[in-house]
């Protein structure tokens, strides 16, 4: 494949998820009516973006980025990259990758690297001494890569939240 453009979205997906399942503290989730609405959006979003990467924030459940992708007529066009066993029980980021561009197996990256410290100090008097103690990321970290050339490395893409 050599493309001569590559053309690259983001979305935000507000949540998306199964009816009736808990999102944060909303014990009930989204309503039927809510779902069927919230699906409807999210084609016409996907639709109108046609982009040759889409990522994607605040996914909660795989079911209904499926359905969403599938509402609009895309689902032959792309591949979703989405970590295995998102159900409903957190939020993760994904992304839909046009068929063909797709030249890694996707990973999420949760933890920081060994030995990664989060701190700072110096010579500024202004500047306040700070260490974090955190080992990764709240949410993880999508990499994954693209060939749009054969003549061309891959590209690196990182998804966030």
């Amino acid at each position: 494949m050599n493309r001569t453009s590559l053309s690259i979205a983001t979305f935000n997906l507000y949540n998306l998820n199964e009816p009736a399942v808990p999102v944060y503290t909303d014990r009930n989730g989204w309503s039927q009516e809510e779902h069927a609405r919230k699906i409807d959006w999210t084609a016409r979003q996907l639709q109108s973006m046609r982009a040759d990467v889409i990522g994607l924030q605040e996914l909660w459940h795989g079911a209904s980025l499926t359905r969403a992708v599938a509402a609009a007529g895309l689902d032959n066009d792309y591949v979703p990259l989405v970590p295995a066993g998102t159900t409903g029980k957190g939020i993760v980021c994904a992304a839909l990758v046009a068929k063909g561009l797709l030249s890694s197996e996707p990973e999420w990256i949760s933890d920081f690297p060994e030995g990664f410290r989060l701190s700072s100090g110096g010579d500024d008097a202004q500047t306040p001494t700070i260490a974090v103690a955190i080992a990764g990321f709240s949410r993880p970290v999508l990499h994954f890569t693209i060939k749009p050339r054969v003549d061309e490395p891959d590209i690196h893409v990182y998804g966030v939240i």
